[in-house]
């Protein structure tokens, strides 16, 4: 099955509204994300559908809509069956996890997060393409629960050549300076506004807001989830 999106194959619309996002370039991320749900739905297109909804869950968050994201999270989970089945569906569910758990973090409901979370692992034993992402990201939110784990996050993220998980795990070991310059690396705004010192990172932010339409700006100063990880 092949969606179309100004032309464009529906993985290679994914693959762009994931860089997008993490560039955080939200306007542009929530439009292609929006057109790629609203086609899987349409085409009856399950392998998209539960992705294009993972990521709608993210932005929202970052703009300032948790129970909008914990909705989408949630019914991408639901879409694809909790992982049962089709060996593609796992991949998914477990990204759907991890938005419910970030959810409950942001929340502040350690003991539901700790359970998305776990549920996690069954998922991961059983193959899914591209698990160690997945791993780097749920030792990441555990990290926000539990402080040392950050050590861990920074060892694996090194491991890995993960740019994105080291800068965010010396962030949570109290070194700015030195996740700045990480984040810096990979050209990420909102990277950077998640883990600079104040001043930098609201710069990053500044640049954020001044990218995404007039709408949702002052939302996403508000409410945004970069606004918890300075509180």
């Amino acid at each position: 099955m092949r969606v179309n999106t100004r032309d464009m194959d529906a993985r290679e619309n994914l693959i762009t509204l994931l860089q997008q996002a993490h560039a955080g370039e939200f306007g542009a991320a929530l439009e292609l994300a929006t057109r790629l749900r609203n086609e899987a739905h349409r085409f009856d297109a399950p392998f998209y559908r539960p992705r294009a909804l993972n990521v709608l869950a993210w932005i929202w968050r970052e703009l300032g809509r948790p129970e909008l994201a914990r909705d989408l999270a949630t019914e991408a989970f639901e879409t694809c069956s909790g992982g049962e089945g089709r060996d593609a569906e796992r991949e998914p569910a477990a990204n759907a996890l991890l938005a419910l758990g970030e959810s409950a973090v942001l929340a502040g409901d350690p003991a539901t997060a700790v359970d998305f979370l776990g549920q996690i692992d069954p998922l991961l034993s059983r193959g899914v393409g591209y698990a160690w992402r997945i791993e780097l990201r749920q030792l990441e939110l555990l990290a926000r629960l539990d402080a040392p784990r950050a050590e861990e996050l920074r060892d694996i993220a090194r491991l890995r050549g993960s740019s994105k998980y080291e800068a965010l795990a010396l962030a949570h070991l109290g070194r700015p300076t030195q996740a700045a310059a990480v984040a810096a690396q990979t050209g990420s705004d909102w990277l950077l506004a998640a883990v600079a010192t104040p001043g930098e990172a609201g710069q990053a932010v500044v640049r954020l807001a001044e990218r995404l339409p007039a709408e949702l700006r002052a939302e996403f100063l508000a409410r945004g989830a970069l606004t918890h990880r300075h509180q």
